[in-house]
């Protein structure tokens, strides 16, 4: 749902913001959402340049 997808995007900053790391690690952490659900919230996200790539599959909040 909407609210599903916001709340994870919403978990994504937050966690990215205190620490980059890789996208193995982070489907991990992302709260009540399996990891499909997070694999598609994540691809979102790097395709709307909220997140990016910093170095190899360190994944990080995008700054503009």
């Amino acid at each position: 749902s909407e609210e599903q997808f916001s709340a994870a995007t919403n978990s994504v900053q937050a966690i990215l913001l205190d620490n980059p790391q890789p996208l193995s690690k982070l489907l991990g952490t992302i709260p009540d959402i399996k990891d499909e659900q997070a694999m598609q919230v994540v691809q979102w996200m790097l395709d709307n340049e909220r997140i990016r790539y910093a170095s190899g599959d360190v994944l990080e909040i995008s700054r503009h």
